[in-house]
């Protein structure tokens, strides 16, 4: 019986927890969405110095 008080308290605790810490997780994710058109942009832009800038190396250099 003492060791099910134990469990009930447990269960009752995370829930609470889980409830009241819950909804702020689920805001801070939306608001550190990836920056996709930048990212996007830096990599058009890394793509094209990387083509018309960079000599090609040979394998024993």
């Amino acid at each position: 019986m003492k060791h099910r008080t134990g469990l009930v308290f447990s269960f009752g605790l995370v829930f609470a927890l889980g409830g009241a810490l819950g909804p702020g997780f689920g805001t801070a994710a939306e608001k550190e969405a990836l920056p996709m058109q930048d990212l996007r942009a830096f990599a058009e832009i890394f793509g094209r110095i990387k083509q018309d800038y960079v000599e090609p190396v040979a394998d024993r250099e």
